[in-house]
């Protein structure tokens, strides 16, 4: 008996991305051509959302974008070592003054 597939709602038969991937024990290269003429035709111009942004970061902006890295990196930084610190601490009063 054949398995029965499963039939989503909002599936149009699209193919999204090919997983035809060289390295994958799949593998197949007579399978790697590109779409052919009929699937091009009936492909459809993919609305983009609203708030998709073509343009590219201005300098300014990049600018900024990675000063607030390297800021949120130096803030993790900074209490990292504090908490280190602070075990240090703790460990040699348990410790009461000897380490050795």
């Amino acid at each position: 008996m054949a398995k029965k597939r499963k039939s989503y709602d909002d599936d149009d038969g699209r193919v999204i991305a090919k997983m035809n991937v060289e390295g994958m024990p799949w593998y197949s290269p007579r399978h790697t051509q590109t779409l052919s003429e009929q699937e091009q035709e009936g492909e459809e111009e993919v609305k983009k959302p609203e708030y998709y942004i073509e343009d590219e970061l201005t300098p300014d902006e990049t600018k900024w974008v990675m000063f607030g890295a390297m800021r949120a990196g130096c803030l993790f930084g900074v209490i990292m070592a504090c908490v280190v610190t602070v075990a240090g601490v703790v460990a040699f009063l348990v410790l009461g003054g000897r380490f050795w």
